[in-house]
């Protein structure tokens, strides 16, 4: 179980059905069974009592998921228990999970002074460090860019990257390219919600394929 401390800022994610909701809060209080939380403003949907609640918060090199039970909620406050270790997932930051993830992605090329306009890539897969997109342009390794990641609930990100990578052209991809990009640099805060955008996905697509299996 990871430390938790008053003040301390987390994610709340509130399942809606067809999505999935982030909204930020902060600890208020740390208990022997449990922590209580600001109640986030979840737009009419009610917190059952009974019911679970997931908490993700970024604390030294990694994300953690806690799922946990709700006790009861006071006005603007939630009174959650500790999860069970079962209910409790941890991703290292620094190995950048990474998940494969096809949809277009804008990018801009840096030409010294200043950036082309946005031109279109395919990318194929996402992590806290990097991405590696499908490009239809000549670009070689070394090459500044920057790309545009939208994020679903945590809102469009552009970072800045170098090229580090570029696989040869395929004449069935159209003569396109597999380029790999480094971000760098990128503020903390930003890798966070990155990481956290890039975990979720593959928490849904783990749980996606266990139903598959049923």
């Amino acid at each position: 179980m990871p430390e938790l401390n008053p003040g301390q800022i987390v994610d709340v994610i509130v399942d809606r059905g067809d999505r999935r909701e982030h909204l930020s809060s902060r600890i208020l209080e740390v208990g022997p069974r449990g922590f209580a939380i600001f109640r986030p403003a979840v737009n009419g949907a009610p917190i059952v009592v009974g019911g679970r609640m997931e908490i993700t918060f970024a604390l030294g090199s990694a994300i953690w998921t806690l799922d946990c039970p709700v006790h009861s909620t006071i006005s603007m406050r939630v009174d959650l228990g500790y999860p069970d270790p079962e209910r409790i997932h941890r991703v290292q930051r620094r190995q950048h999970l990474r998940v494969a993830m096809t949809m277009p992605m804008d990018y801009q090329l840096s030409l010294e002074v200043k950036f082309t306009k946005p031109r279109q890539a395919l990318l194929q897969d996402l992590s806290g460090g990097g991405c590696l997109l499908l490009i239809s342009e000549a670009i070689y390794p070394g090459a500044i860019i920057r790309v545009h990641v939208s994020m679903e609930e945590y809102g469009l990100m552009e970072v800045m990257g170098r090229v580090i990578r570029v696989g040869e052209s395929e004449k069935r991809r159209g003569g396109r390219a597999l380029v790999a990009v480094e971000f760098y640099p990128i503020a903390e805060r930003d890798r966070d919600r990155l990481v956290k955008f890039v975990f979720n996905k593959h928490r849904e697509e783990v749980i996606r394929l266990k139903q598959r299996v049923r």
